[in-house]
């Protein structure tokens, strides 16, 4: 393993300042000064560790949480949805009689959509409970107006497509075409969220692994940083540079790691409107986007202070 110190040597020489006296090519101090300094410093350096702790890591776990239930939510809402209009009978017994005619126009993929009836005909009452079990299953989970705030056929248009949403507002027909579309495109909706459910545990668990490598690697800087180097011998400095070491490395590996799977990227299938990026949708709302990768730099940024301060008292032993 190779350690590199770019500190400047300091020598004990003996002279001006006092026979104890530390110099380098800038000047000389006195041994009891430095001391006094060092300890202030081991003091100073005390409080700033204990002060940083994951501020980051508990906001997401939380954002996590709440996301996780709300896609839930909806992955129920959209089942309940499917199984509401699943019961409504496509015979003509809804209909009002002399009502003629219809206008069929393709769904998103998934079926024919009876569009309008005759003029001046009066609705399908099944048309209008399939909008009430809407309302009443997608629109009903309690996040919807913070989340959305969208009307029924704004929220339709992107989760089934715009053509459902037209045919859901003004359809004179429940047929079976857009029954089968109503069915089919709640199911898609429901799939999509059941999806993110499962990308949100995986994030879960991997923030899991990630907080706990970052809750040692703070620990142990604190544990490294304890106290003044002056008192430590050439071995301890060398031990506690080696953990600073370690320490560094797993911090790179972590930040390595963490990018990659960034860079691979998983896009979130949430609506129609196309995927969009996972870290982003999911912390939005904390002042970072990426928690993890913050946490690990800021942690990185103290390992290598430590090792500066570590390397400085190390060429004083040379």
């Amino acid at each position: 393993m190779e350690w590199a110190f770019h500190a400047a040597t300091m020598v004990s020489t003996k002279g001006a300042v006092g026979a104890d006296a530390l110099c380098s090519p800038v000047g000389c101090v006195s041994a009891e000064l430095l001391a006094r300094a060092l300890l202030y410093a081991g003091l100073g350096a005390l409080t700033v560790f204990a002060l940083a702790t994951l501020a980051f890591i508990p906001d997401a776990r939380a954002a996590l949480r709440r996301e996780r239930e709300r896609a839930g939510d909806e992955r129920d809402a959209f089942a309940r949805f499917a199984r509401r209009v699943a019961n409504l009978d496509t015979t003509a017994a809804g209909r009002t009689p002399g009502t003629t005619g219809t206008n069929q126009g393709p769904g998103p993929g998934v079926g024919t959509l009876a569009l309008a009836g005759g003029a001046g005909s009066p609705g399908d009452d099944r048309v209008a409970q399939a909008r009430r079990a809407y309302r009443d299953t997608v629109m009903a989970v309690p996040h919807y107006e913070e989340e959305y705030a969208e009307s029924l056929s704004e929220n339709v248009s992107a989760e089934f497509g715009e053509s459902v949403a037209i045919a859901l507002e003004g359809a004179e027909a429940f047929t079976p075409g857009l029954r089968r579309t109503l069915i089919e495109g709640a199911e898609t909706a429901r799939e999509r969220r059941n999806s993110l459910v499962r990308a949100i545990e995986q994030e879960e668990a991997s923030l899991r692994t990630a907080a706990g490598t970052l809750s040692d690697v703070e620990c142990g800087v604190e544990s490294a940083s304890e106290g003044p180097t002056l008192p430590l011998s050439f071995e301890q400095l060398m031990d506690r540079w080696g953990r600073l070491y370690d320490m560094e490395q797993e911090c790179e590996t972590l930040l390595e790691e963490r990018q990659e799977s960034i860079q691979a990227g998983y896009g979130v299938p949430l609506r129609l409107d196309g995927p969009i990026s996972l870290q982003e949708y999911l912390y939005d709302s904390l002042p970072v986007t990426h928690p993890v990768l913050a946490e690990a730099t800021r942690l990185l940024e103290s390992v290598r202070d430590a090792q500066d301060s570590t390397s400085v008292a190390l060429s004083r032993r040379v």
